[in-house]
């Protein structure tokens, strides 16, 4: 896989490779030169090769990957591998940087082991998933590749906290995943630079790359012991900053956003909809999938919270096997007759109780891959088989996967559950004022009836007149009997008026004290 070609393509030797070939605008005209180049000109192999490529990535679904596939968000999540958005090195190239310490692999004829319960699945990564994101990113570098005229891609190996047990002992996957590379993506590798690896790892990586590689793309493998010497390389701006310089890398969900704009596509949202969270909360998930009794195939498609979905065999009775379609939802596992199904023929519970392994079926149908799920209630189990062995391992990781969130939901309401108990048994223990056990006092209030009207207090006003004027005054003519009348006086008191000076008391009406008209203003006036 060397970046560089040392020798021109013979004359016509582009067109006899692409009429070989007859796949009218898959391949571009530098792809097919690299093809040409790795093949030392010969333009028969090169058009096996391409044609081989091209069925390989048909039966893969490889053709039509972008970053709305939730397989691809969710390895991405994982950290193990990151495209370097607009980070090149000196030459222009595109940089992948792979960080093994994130990477955990689990080979796909092991997840038996797992389906047993006997391990975590959920953050472990199978050879389809880790080879579906490899292909991915590397359609991204490439078509940066060609865009810049650039002459191949630098692949950065972080091999910080590699663990020998964890990475090194499952050589197959490695293995398959450096063919894959070597047959797909010819001729673009510039350089490999492998980081932070001590003697042990460094001899591993070296003996998978001897054996695996070309072995002009040995001649480009660099093992870099110090940061700096990262610099001859790559540019400053594009070493990360863990690394010693100042490209600062994007968090996996940063960069899905910014792909996702970049590929014109409009991700999903992770919220669920009121209808798909009646399906999932606590009191339906006491269901055992009974929830799902009335839904039909385009209902469970369009939620976000389906999972794996596709055909599988159903053993009906003793020799008859029937062709059904499988949905995986939260809880359940539905079987409909078909794939316009208005509503599943067989709900099969998946939850803490439900046990799946991988089986053989001596009279299951041929080419097919069993699969056992025992439930509670079901007297040998359900019966099912894959279509092949990766559609098996698939299926039961997911299942297991299922099994585990089911877990992790009752888990967390027990926890809550007990939360709100303790905290309600704190505040019952706290020594608090309580008005329920006090005696209501009784209510000695004698009623002695509605109290008259008291005369109006006129003594205070007459003194502030006399403070102003300077004197007394008499205001005896200045009402009359309709002006008294309207004043709020008893008669009692209207009788004989008297005041702290001996004298009678002045009787204005209410509207004359607020306007300030008296006898004497209108006398002055």
């Amino acid at each position: 896989m060397n970046s560089k070609c040392t020798l021109a393509a013979p004359n016509g030797a582009l067109e006899a490779l692409a009429n070989a070939v007859a796949l009218s605008g898959v391949y571009s005209q530098k792809e097919l030169s690299r093809t040409l180049c790795r093949n030392q000109w010969n333009v028969m192999k090169a058009a096996s090769q391409l044609i081989e490529k091209h069925q390989f990535r048909h039966r893969f679904s490889y053709e039509s990957l972008d970053i709305r596939m939730t397989r691809i968000q969710s390895e991405l999540k994982k950290g193990y591998v990151h495209y370097l958005e607009n980070a090149t090195d000196v030459d222009k190239c595109p940089i992948i940087l792979l960080q093994l310490k994130f990477f955990k692999p689990q080979f796909t004829v092991e997840l038996k082991t797992i389906a047993k319960g006997q391990d975590n699945s959920s953050c472990f990564t199978s050879l389809e998933d880790a080879r579906r994101l490899c292909v991915y990113l590397t359609d991204l570098a490439v078509q940066s590749m060609e865009d810049n005229n650039a002459n191949g891609v630098v692949f950065i190996i972080d091999a910080e906290e590699c663990s020998l047990q964890q990475h090194f002992l499952e050589t197959r996957m490695f293995t398959d995943l450096l063919q894959t590379m070597r047959s797909q993506y010819p001729e673009i590798v510039q350089h490999i630079l492998i980081l932070n690896c001590n003697a042990i790892t460094r001899s591993l990586i070296h003996m998978l790359i001897k054996t695996q590689a070309a072995d002009r793309t040995q001649l480009r493998v660099r093992l870099i012991s110090n940061h700096e010497d990262l610099k001859q390389f790559i540019g400053i701006d594009s070493i990360p900053v863990k690394y010693g310089g100042r490209y600062k890398m994007m968090t996996p969900l940063e960069w899905i956003q910014l792909e996702a704009e970049i590929e014109g596509v409009v991700l999903e949202s992770e919220e669920l909809s009121d209808a798909e969270l009646k399906l999932m909360n606590k009191n339906a998930r006491q269901l055992n999938g009974m929830q799902y009794a009335a839904c039909s195939v385009d209902e469970m498609i369009d939620m976000k919270a389906t999972g794996i979905r596709g055909p599988l065999y159903r053993l009906k009775s003793d020799s008859i096997w029937i062709k059904m379609y499988a949905i995986l939802r939260p809880e359940a596992l539905l079987l409909y007759e078909s794939v316009t199904g208005k509503m599943p023929h067989l709900i099969i519970p998946v939850n803490s109780d439900t046990q799946m392994t991988a089986a053989h079926f001596l009279n299951g149908p041929r080419g097919s891959f069993g699969i056992r799920i025992d439930v509670p209630g079901v007297v040998g189990g359900h019966l099912l088989t894959a279509l092949s062995e990766l559609e098996r391992g698939n299926w039961l990781k997911e299942l297991q996967s299922s099994v585990e969130a089911c877990d992790h939901e009752i888990s967390r309401d027990r926890l809550m559950e007990e939360k709100q108990q303790k905290e309600e048994e704190v505040f019952a223990a706290t020594d608090l004022i309580s008005f329920d056990d006090w005696p209501v006092a009784k209510n000695e209030f004698q009623h002695n009836g509605i109290s008259p009207i008291q005369p109006l207090p006129v003594a205070p006003y007459l003194e502030m007149n006399t403070a102003l004027n300077g004197r007394h005054m008499n205001y005896q003519d200045c009402t009359t009997p309709n002006e008294i009348r309207r004043m709020m006086v008893p008669q009692s008191a209207r009788s004989a008026p008297s005041s702290a000076y001996g004298g009678p008391i002045q009787m204005c009406s209410f509207q004359q004290f607020v306007s300030g008209e008296t006898a004497v203003n209108r006398l002055q006036l």
